[in-house]
């Protein structure tokens, strides 16, 4: 192949059209998706083999971009045979199935959908999640085995955004779907019973998700932790450093804002933790209180705008990224604390371009001068380039100015 048909594959198939050649022709097989009588259960373990050296070829073949090229027979069983073992991320990598042969494609690829229904039985639940929203979800129309497979998983998944996405996604074929989860509805087990029933009207659109989803979450937390939880919020209060962020990751990992009782008492905790001495701890609370007492929060809190603002200007970028994005971010533009988050936004800005400042001037020092004019580069000022504010704009100008003249006046005239 000369390099002009080489190339022009390569920028053909960097394209998102390339999806119309990978689809090529629809296979034709016994799938288990559309099977009736009677239905096969998807089976993860037996349609993904576990075989390492094919988890290296597809390793080997996503690293080189090389995977994208195969037609679609080929790509999808370099998929199947290396899943189990790829090093890659599993749901990334069946979220591009989903895109590439089932959603939003005419005709579907049916081994692209075997491949998602056989992921629909894995264990690891974020694998089923993106098997459904990728896959199931959008099969256009749902066969019988399919709505049969999505209705236990909504029976079965502790993921709101998957019954949701299920609900959503067999909106067309509703009654069916409910047809699959009334047969639990009378279940002698009343757990059983009443989970049917909730799953019905997420179905329905009469109950959202997150509300149930929430509910039974809340539920299991305080059964699991609820006795302990006071003992959490003095250790995040007058706690170690190493202890804070021990309680931290644990109201992240297992949700127990749901459970915070004394909601003053929580939030006074977590002023004090603001100010400790650890970047990663102040990280961690910048996130928490943005998502709890200002995003999330009706009515918002004036203190933990405050607390957000101070931390805002904090030494450490993340900290700041986190107060922005969790919190101040999300105030409405009419809000009375709008011009102290603008201000924040320049605190900001400053505290960037003393960094870049910095690295430029010890690049000058130490004779580095090819870096610094990749630094000009980047930030010389354009009627292209954008800005958030005038005020970032002048200190961003101006510091362009005093290293250009710093990298000239190193340089001598002679350079």
């Amino acid at each position: 192949m000369n390099n002009t048909i080489r190339l022009g594959c390569i920028l053909l198939f960097s394209l998102p059209f390339s999806v119309k050649i990978l689809q090529a022709q629809p296979l034709s097989g016994d799938f288990a998706w559309q099977s009736e009588s009677p239905i096969k259960s998807p089976d993860y373990t037996a349609y993904f083999p576990d075989d390492p050296e094919a988890g290296k070829r597809l390793d080997d073949l996503i690293r080189n971009r090389q995977l994208r090229s195969l037609d679609a027979a080929k790509y999808l069983e370099a998929v199947r045979k290396g899943l189990r073992n790829t090093t890659n991320h599993k749901t990334t990598i069946l979220g591009r199935v989903g895109s590439l042969f089932i959603w939003n494609q005419t005709p579907q690829n049916p081994q692209a959908i075997e491949l998602m229904y056989h992921a629909s039985g894995c264990r690891d639940e974020s694998i089923v999640h993106h098997a459904v929203y990728s896959g199931l979800s959008v099969t256009r129309p749902k066969t019988p085995a399919i709505l049969k497979r999505l209705g236990e998983i909504m029976m079965s998944t502790t993921k709101a955004d998957t019954a949701h996405r299920i609900a959503w996604g067999s909106s067309e074929q509703r009654e069916e779907l409910i047809k699959e989860l009334t047969l639990a509805a009378y279940h002698d087990d009343p757990a059983i019973s009443e989970r049917s029933k909730a799953m019905i009207k997420i179905a329905q659109g009469e109950l959202k998700a997150a509300v149930y989803f929430t509910g039974i979450k809340s539920i299991q937390m305080q059964q699991e932790f609820g006795s302990r939880m006071d003992e959490f919020r003095q250790k995040l209060q007058s706690g170690t450093s190493t202890e804070r962020l021990e309680i931290l990751r644990l109201i992240h990992k297992h949700q127990l804002h749901l459970i915070m009782k004394d909601n003053d008492a929580w939030l006074k905790a977590y002023l004090e933790a603001a100010k400790d001495q650890e970047a990663q701890v102040r990280r961690c609370v910048a996130s928490n209180i943005g998502s709890y007492w200002v995003w999330r929060a009706q009515p918002i809190n004036q203190q933990a705008i405050d607390t957000l603002v101070m931390m805002a200007n904090d030494s450490d970028s993340e900290v700041r990224a986190n107060a922005m994005y969790y919190g101040l971010d999300r105030l409405p533009s009419n809000h009375s604390n709008i011009n102290k988050v603008e201000q924040a936004k320049v605190n900001d800005v400053k505290f960037r371009i003393e960094k870049i400042r910095q690295i430029a001037l010890q690049a000058i020092e130490n004779g580095l001068y090819d870096q610094v004019d990749g630094l000009l580069h980047d930030i010389e000022p354009s009627p292209n380039r954008s800005y958030n504010n005038p005020e970032e704009k002048r200190i961003a100008e101006e510091l362009f100015r005093e290293l250009s003249d710093k990298l000239a006046a190193a340089r001598g005239p002679d350079k």
